[in-house]
């Protein structure tokens, strides 16, 4: 079965940085990864919290069991261990629902406060992401990234957030880099890039606001 992905003290820093422009009484869509995972977790530190997504495994578990998730919580599929599933089965808080509901921009955008939280591969300084290939190797898929982040942005006090570690390689390569291997989302639809160094705000920003904001957060030693 799967389990979580590994997390260490950069998730959990990246994971409390998002949770600083999360707050109580909201609807999120959270992606997967460790990244991601650690941002699920995190939830406990809310309240009210409503979970619409894509994708659900093992890492909700932990908001629910300090009682900061309420209502059904609305996802297309779900993986997990055999905790996870035993919990699943049966469990009518969990409601699966086609994707074409679930990634619905109108039922999306007619949620106040949704906010949709996912991880890249790459951002580039104009805010643009990419999830999909690196080197011209593919790593994954677009999933509901594209859905998500543009019907966050039309939520009466919702928003579209990146969450990724600023480096990868070991460090040696910068996730923050001036061009993309591959352009998944185009960064109009997203509103903070967050890594463990910050979060950038690119809402309403002019090109070169934004290039700064995202060498704010860009690891030092890629910075130059």
């Amino acid at each position: 079965m799967t389990e979580l992905a590994p997390g260490n003290e950069v998730d959990q820093k990246i994971a409390d940085n998002v949770l600083s422009l999360l707050r109580d009484d909201i609807t999120v869509e959270i992606g997967i990864g460790s990244t991601p995972d650690a941002i699920m977790r995190s939830l406990c530190g809310l309240k009210e919290i409503q979970i619409h997504t894509g994708m659900l495994n093992q890492a909700v578990l932990t908001p629910l069991k300090s009682g900061s998730v309420v209502g059904k919580i609305v996802t297309a599929m779900a993986m997990g261990n055999v905790e996870f599933f035993h919990w699943l089965d049966g469990n009518d808080q969990v409601d699966l629902q086609p994707i074409m509901k679930t990634h619905s921009p109108v039922e999306i955008a007619g949620k106040p406060n949704f906010f949709a939280v996912n991880g890249a591969l790459q951002v580039d300084l104009a805010g643009n992401v990419n999830v999909e290939k690196v080197a011209g190797r593919r790593i994954s898929c677009p999933g509901g990234l594209p859905d998500f982040s543009r019907a966050a942005q039309m939520s009466p006090g919702g928003a579209s957030i990146i969450a990724l570690r600023s480096t990868a390689g070991r460090q040696s390569l910068s996730t923050n880099v001036p061009k993309l291997d591959h352009k998944t989302l185009d960064g109009s639809y997203v509103d903070w890039v967050v890594t463990e160094h910050g979060a950038a705000r690119l809402k309403g920003k002019s090109v070169a606001e934004r290039k700064a904001a995202m060498l704010a957060i860009t690891h030092p030693d890629h910075r130059n």
